[in-house]
């Protein structure tokens, strides 16, 4: 279940889920973006080995890498958004550190395109 998650947050750079297993799959993805950060052969085959995915494998190694090239370490975020109503379990957001300033670069890019396009279609 763990390896699954693993390869959930790396493919969607966010899931949600519990806090006991957000909280056991966390070092398992941080060892995974250790890995890729180093870029050896040896570190790739470990990798596969537990994503089962070799697709998966090179996105970690060429997409997720840059977004975290200047951390040392903590690549991931848990934020809590609630308790589930059935059983009371607390559920969280797991998500990926670098991809969340991506998002906020396009969000940005966005704005300046609807307003850019809003001036150019306003009657004079």
């Amino acid at each position: 279940m763990l390896n699954n998650m693993a390869a959930s947050v790396l493919q969607h750079k966010k899931i949600h889920t519990t806090l006991a297993k957000a909280r056991a799959v966390v070092p398992l993805v941080d060892r995974l973006i250790g890995w890729a950060k180093k870029d050896t052969v040896h570190y790739r085959r470990l990798a596969v080995t537990i994503l089962k995915d070799r697709l998966l494998v090179r996105k970690l190694f060429t997409e997720v890498v840059p977004l975290v090239k200047d951390r040392n370490s903590g690549y991931t975020r848990i934020i809590r958004c609630g308790v589930r109503h059935g059983d009371g379990a607390e559920l969280v957001i797991l998500e990926l550190i670098g991809q969340v300033a991506d998002s906020g670069e396009s969000e940005k890019s966005k704005k300046q395109k609807k307003q850019k396009k809003q001036q150019l279609q306003a009657p004079v």
